[in-house]
């Protein structure tokens, strides 16, 4: 469903004249001053959908491989989340603190937190890791 948000823009018929040309986006321009939502459900839709099927497909070749029991499959996917979490919160807690954040950047306290919880996060990986092992 395309909502078009062409009644928030003003309209400079009055200020103008009568005899300016429609705007572009009534002459069926495609540019930029197409709707926002009209754009974002074009441009989105093919590429969500495209990667829901790879997503599928990923899913049906996994478990075609591995044909014995999916709750072996469940408890390693799982087991593999918890080893990528440490790379995850790091990179998270990298780029929170970068300058292209600007105001959002993570202050001193954000920044306790996110510490505490990366500590959390590689205790437990650590904690799995060695469980695997013996």
């Amino acid at each position: 469903m395309v909502i078009p948000l062409d009644s928030c823009r003003p309209d400079h018929s009055t200020t103008r004249g009568a005899h300016r040309a429609a705007p572009r986006h009534e002459r069926g321009h495609r540019g930029p001053h197409r709707p926002l939502l009209e754009v974002a459900a074009e441009e989105l839709e093919p590429r969500s959908s495209d990667l829901s099927g790879v997503i599928l497909l990923w899913g049906i070749a996994i478990t075609l491989a591995f044909q014995s029991s999916p709750v072996g499959l469940i408890i390693t996917a799982q087991a593999l989340t918890v080893l990528v979490a440490p790379l995850l919160g790091a990179l998270l807690l990298i780029m929170s603190n970068r300058r292209f954040m600007r105001d959002l950047r993570n202050r001193w306290w954000h920044n306790l937190f996110a510490v505490t919880g990366f500590v959390a996060i590689c205790a437990t990986s650590v904690r799995l890791i060695s469980s695997l092992l013996g």
